[in-house]
């Protein structure tokens, strides 16, 4: 091995290479002739340790590839193939759609080569994740043993991933299927994102970049139909071995989290860290969080364990806190981890009624003795943007929320001081009960923490449509954080969050109003850990 490959494993945190590692190329067959690109590495000198076997759409250099040679210098035997159509493999590439049949017939071709039999581990990132769970599937409909699936940074419902709460993730949308376009695909930054977030979620893709034949297809699907069921392979098997990786800024997140959790009798395991699609600023990095470092050590771990029989059993869940760093969890989300109800009211019930005052609107733990309303007019053509978080123009993480806070078709509503520290990890959830003209109208909701200087940071996001009774279930993803002693908690309501989120087609302004109080009790749910850590 070079001496910069001994260099960039020390950094990340990987111990040394067990071997070198050779490659060779073969196509694989698929059932109607085309010939799959694919590539084996494999450990020299010495005997493979288990196989593992990474189907990608990506071509050339990337994170999936380095993973796979950091497994092969593991002493794995790793195969790591081009979907159909994309790089050298031949066929059409069809997203979400013909996977499980080249899965079934790249795991037939490993059976029958002497020195890659056996149940192999599957592993991607991204849409490459989601071909794991697709071939899992494919292999257990067989009869096919699979020895466990480790997946990251994508999911297995694509709807769920693409529409969170039934409203298109505009950015995370555009930016998946600039990647899965044509043979080769286009990075997010080819996309003109400032141009995407002006746009219409029927235009965004044609300004952005150019018309986007995946996209075109996604939008045309606004509600999980027979398209959709279409391209979501069932749930592994609860005896199949799975390991998730996410990061609290990953647009995947919710519903990567929607799957069977660790601590439920199933062999998962999680780790979540501050990732996203794009870098954080400098000012919000905190220890060893390099992406490619920590889920080098998570896979390497968990492939050892799952073909390796290894000795020592990782944590179930491996959870980076910020303000706190790396915690370890015997589940997920944390048994210990209790639920608070914050309430949503009015400082003066009698005064509630405008949006754009932070001291308007308050957070309590107590219902209110009184019901009243906020109201607010949201206007599609001067929609609230985002600001950071999940996103894919812009820096992601604790962005400030001040300015947003500040408009007039914002509602904010802001706890009192912290008297204790507050460590929040595990799933964040809204209930709004509301009146709008229009019951496909989204409502957004921002959970942030308000420093002593009055400083608002975001924390979580998450966005939802009006149901029954005017009720709208908001799942915020999920947190790890540590909130200080003397810190605020305020959860800023909207009806857009642009471009993290569509821009809705209505051209109108649109009145809304926020029922809060004794009857119908519009609440926040945190978790919290209680005082751990630094006081």
């Amino acid at each position: 091995m070079k001496l910069a490959e001994r260099i960039v494993r020390r950094w990340k945190g990987l111990p040394p290479a067990r071997c070198e590692v050779e490659a060779s190329r073969v196509w694989v067959p698929a059932t109607d002739g085309a010939r799959l690109a694919t590539e084996i590495l494999r450990p020299k000198g010495s005997p493979a340790r288990g196989v593992v076997l990474v189907r990608s759409e990506r071509v050339g250099a990337h994170p999936v590839a380095t993973l796979a040679r950091w497994l092969a210098e593991d002493g794995r035997t790793v195969v790591l193939q081009q979907c159909r159509g994309r790089g050298d493999s031949e066929g059409k590439f069809r997203p979400f759609l013909d996977e499980a049949d080249d899965a079934l017939a790249t795991l037939a071709w490993l059976d029958g080569e002497a020195s890659l039999a056996g149940p192999p581990v599957l592993f991607g990132l991204g849409y490459s994740a989601w071909t794991a769970w697709s071939a899992s599937a494919a292999a257990t409909e067989r009869g096919t043993p699979i020895a466990g699936i480790a997946a990251g940074f994508g999911a297995r419902d694509p709807y769920a991933w693409l529409y969170p709460g039934g409203v298109l993730q505009q950015e995370a949308a555009l930016a998946l299927a600039a990647r899965l376009d044509g043979r080769n695909g286009h990075e997010p930054d080819a996309l003109d994102w400032e141009r995407a977030a002006r746009a219409f979620d029927t235009a965004c893709d044609r300004v952005a970049l150019r018309e986007l034949e995946a996209y075109r297809e996604w939008i045309d699907h606004p509600r999980p139909d027979d398209y959709w069921r279409a391209r979501t392979p069932a749930a592994p098997a609860a005896t199949i071995p799975r390991l998730y990786v996410s990061g609290w800024f990953d647009p995947s997140l919710p519903a990567l989290l929607a799957e069977p959790s660790p601590g439920k009798g199933e062999e998962v395991r999680v780790c979540l860290g501050p990732w996203g699609p794009t870098a954080l600023a400098r000012r919000d990095r905190e220890g060893k969080t390099d992406p490619l470092g920590v889920v080098g050590e998570s896979l390497l771990a968990f492939v050892a364990r799952v073909v390796g029989a290894a000795e020592t059993r990782p944590a179930p869940a491996r959870v980076f806190v910020v303000g706190e760093g790396w915690r370890e969890f015997a589940d997920w989300p944390p048994a210990a981890a209790e639920t608070r109800t914050l309430r949503f009211g009015a400082s003066d019930p009698g005064e509630a009624g405008d949006a754009g005052d932070a001291g308007d609107g308050v957070l309590q733990t107590e219902p209110a003795a009184e019901s009243t309303h906020f109201d607010f007019v949201h206007d599609p053509a001067a929609p609230p943007p985002a600001c950071g978080g999940v996103s894919y123009s812009q820096p992601c993480g604790p962005a400030s929320l001040d300015r947003v806070g500040e408009r007039g078709d914002v509602l904010t509503f802001t706890g009192p001081p912290l008297t204790e520290p507050w460590v929040l990890v595990g799933p964040v959830e809204a209930t709004l009960f509301v009146e709008a003209r229009d019951p496909e109208a989204p409502w957004c909701v921002r959970l942030a923490a308000v420093d002593a200087n009055g400083e608002s940071r975001w924390l979580a996001e998450g966005v939802g449509l009006e149901g029954d009774e005017g009720r709208v279930e908001v799942s915020l993803g999920a947190v790890g954080v540590r909130v200080a002693s003397g810190e605020r908690l305020r959860v800023l309501i909207s009806g857009a969050s642009v471009g993290r989120y569509a821009r809705a087609e209505r051209r109108t302004p649109e009145p809304r109003a926020l029922h809060v109080g004794a009857t119908e009790a519009s609440s926040l749910r945190v978790p919290v850990l209680g005082t751990i850590g630094r006081g």
